[in-house]
């Protein structure tokens, strides 16, 4: 409520010219709960860039002046509708293209793994890896280049071996940086609506439900990290990288 009032007002004066001295306080503070039972999904952010879209004449049958710089619900409704609208049509062109790739993704990593050849050419390109990196010139430079369906193909042609205590450990740092990543996209307010979607998991966590995909993606670190451990940087024993 502290943060949504303020911004309401802000977005009435600089997209409205609404004079707030002239806005009761009764108007504002129903808006915000307006806001909260009607809009509870959009954040701070977007009620601000709905007006800027609706100031910007994006949207069809909302027009700025017509308000004639009155601040009313109505008029906040008509501009937050509107948005949510467009908002929602992006979000599940995105979802949509996301499902595609991965689709794609999986096909293709599915060809891989049973290709003989490809499951070769990936055992020497990791055995080269395990080499480079004891010779001091690591072949990746972070845990994230490694494909995540290598460790699999290591595990299964005896490339490496990882005792099950190390496993537990690694299956837990993969569960901390998947979570590390959901809390800096939730704080990337120039992704606002992959921020929101972060923020929603966050919410999730928060109430001790189960995230099927914060669980994936610890899974695909974890993987990458069985390789990683293997090929990433050596240190001497001062801890430098060698």
């Amino acid at each position: 409520m502290q943060q949504v009032q303020p911004m309401l007002v802000i977005c009435a004066k600089m997209y409205c010219g609404v004079r707030e001295d002239r806005t009761l306080p009764e108007l504002t503070q129903e808006a915000t709960r307006f806001v909260y039972s009607k809009f509870s999904s959009l954040g701070l952010e977007e009620i601000r860039e709905a007006f800027s879209m609706a100031a910007a004449n994006y949207f069809d049958g909302v027009d700025m002046k017509a308000y004639f710089g009155t601040f009313t619900i109505a008029m906040l409704g008509d501009i937050l509708a509107a948005f949510t609208k467009y908002r929602n049509k992006i979000v599940n062109e995105l979802l949509d293209s996301q499902d595609k790739a991965a689709r794609a993704e999986a096909e293709e990593t599915a060809k891989l793994v049973k290709n003989e050849e490809a499951r070769r050419e990936a055992c020497n390109e990791i055995l080269t890896a395990i080499q480079a990196a004891q010779e001091g010139m690591p072949f990746w430079e972070h845990w994230e280049d490694i494909p995540a369906y290598y460790s699999k193909i290591a595990l299964e042609n005896g490339v490496i071996s990882v005792d099950g205590e190390k496993k537990k450990g690694l299956w837990i740092e993969a569960q901390r940086l998947a979570r590390q990543q959901v809390v800096e996209l939730s704080n990337d307010e120039s992704r606002f609506m992959e921020a929101k979607q972060a923020r929603d998991i966050l919410k999730d966590m928060m109430a001790g439900k189960e995230v099927q995909s914060l669980k994936d993606s610890a899974v695909r670190i974890y993987s990458k990290l069985l390789i990683w451990e293997f090929v990433k940087p050596k240190s001497d024993n001062n801890g430098k990288e060698v």
